[in-house]
């Protein structure tokens, strides 16, 4: 019997164990994933599937220390 739990495509993380949540257009989904339906794939997956080829990836911490 198949789950009705939502979880990463790629890597099986289920939904709400996702460190943050990601959206992209729907034009962005099929250029990542190749089909046009709904799914889901974590941050981290997007960002393997999509650097170097459709994605420019920079993250940046801003560290608040003592306020």
């Amino acid at each position: 019997m198949e789950s009705d739990e939502v979880k990463c495509e790629d890597c099986g993380l289920p939904y709400p164990d996702f460190p943050m949540d990601v959206s992209v257009s729907n034009e962005q989904w099929t250029e990542l994933t190749g089909y046009t339906d709904e799914g889901f794939l974590c941050g981290a997956c997007i960002i393997q599937r999509g650097v170097g080829k459709y994605i420019a990836a920079e993250l940046k911490f801003n560290w608040k220390i003592g306020d």
